[in-house]
């Protein structure tokens, strides 16, 4: 399909347009049809009011954008569950609201009916799923239930404290000290190691960009590097041990609080350089792995 990302979608949402019908009796219908839980029934079932298609579509333009941006994917009909799993990770990334992402992974989800009607209305040889993407995500979503916008931790070091295996606090360093993300600070082999407290990493997209680090948690990760050829720590329970540590300091979040301070204190100090607020906000987004400069505002407490 070829057009604006804008036009391509609001083609696709032509096939799941029912507003103006009653959703009762879809649901119903879906019902008689054999769904049983309310995401079978959601498969069988079109947008039914104006704020709905809205909030739906601009998503759905949101991760064709994402999409264009980090797999060079322009078609909306291309569109794969590997594609659609990589732009609700970049979400989860940037410690949305659990909310946030649950409307997100629903529009998702009404995108695949979407495009299954639309390919069997032009008879296309084509189908997709990407709910079955969208539930290998569960799992990590959960943690963003206690997440807030710009929910920085007030004590680090405390939160730092109360982690028992070093594995666990020299991850927590580095993201404390480069706002790096969750992933970025899980896995570092030797080849990434720069020195004067430099660490190459490739991000999303496949973007390049450096980590700089005290010179102590640099030569705690060599040292690491060294002994067992990398550094890498399970996602889910360095997580999961953060969590518990962050409550038992008395705070609220995940690890994503190093990160939202990280961003926090980057801003006020390139502000005080003299930068204007658009400047330090671009300089900044840059710097964790964005393009957007706007992202920024999320890790300041806005939107």
């Amino acid at each position: 399909m070829r057009g604006s990302i804008k036009w391509q979608v609001q083609e696709i949402s032509k096939s799941v347009n029912h507003i103006g019908t009653s959703r009762h009796s879809a649901k119903e219908t879906a019902r008689s049809a054999g769904a049983r839980t309310s995401a079978q029934v959601a498969e069988k079932t079109g947008i039914h009011s104006y704020r709905t298609r809205e909030a739906y579509l601009k998503v759905w333009r949101q991760c064709l954008s994402h999409s264009k941006e980090h797999h060079g994917v322009k078609d909306i009909t291309k569109l794969t569950g590997e594609h659609v799993q990589s732009f609700l990770s970049s979400r989860i990334a940037d410690g949305v609201s659990r909310q946030t992402y649950g409307q997100a992974a629903a529009a998702l989800g009404k995108l695949e009916s979407a495009l299954n009607s639309y390919a069997t209305s032009k008879g296309l040889e084509r189908s997709y799923d990407f709910r079955t993407e969208i539930r290998t995500l569960r799992h990590e979503a959960r943690d963003l239930r206690t997440m807030e916008a710009g929910r920085a931790f007030r004590d680090p070091d405390r939160v730092m404290a109360g982690l028992r295996d070093p594995d666990y606090r020299l991850t927590a360093a580095i993201q404390r000290e480069t706002g790096c993300r969750l992933s970025e600070a899980t896995l570092i082999r030797a080849e990434q190691l720069r020195g004067g407290g430099q660490v190459e990493i490739r991000g999303k997209g496949g973007k390049e960009r450096t980590l700089r680090m005290s010179a102590d948690t640099y030569r705690q990760l060599a040292a690491r590097i060294a002994e067992q050829g990398e550094h890498r720590v399970s996602r889910d329970a360095y997580r999961a041990a953060v969590s518990r540590a962050a409550e038992a300091a008395g705070e609220r979040g995940s690890n994503h609080g190093f990160r939202h301070l990280w961003v926090q204190e980057r801003f006020r100090e390139k502000i005080g350089y003299g930068m204007s607020r658009e400047q330090a906000m671009a300089e900044v987004s840059r710097e964790i792995g964005h393009e957007r400069p706007d992202i920024t505002l999320h890790y300041l407490g806005g939107r």
